[in-house]
């Protein structure tokens, strides 16, 4: 998703790649065959903190 070595962490957080990837984990929608396509604990414990 990036290295540091060549952007910097806010770059990186903010790059278009990251940004999909936190889209998928809070919707739960993964590319067909991707290791998340349940939802991971972190997904849970942020849907748990939002209430």
């Amino acid at each position: 998703l990036g290295n540091v070595n060549e952007n910097s962490l806010e770059e990186i957080w903010n790059s278009k790649k990251y940004q999909e990837l936190r889209n998928m984990h809070i919707s739960g929608k993964f590319p067909k065959g991707h290791k998340c396509q349940a939802k991971c604990d972190q997904v849970k414990l942020y849907e748990y903190l939002k209430k």
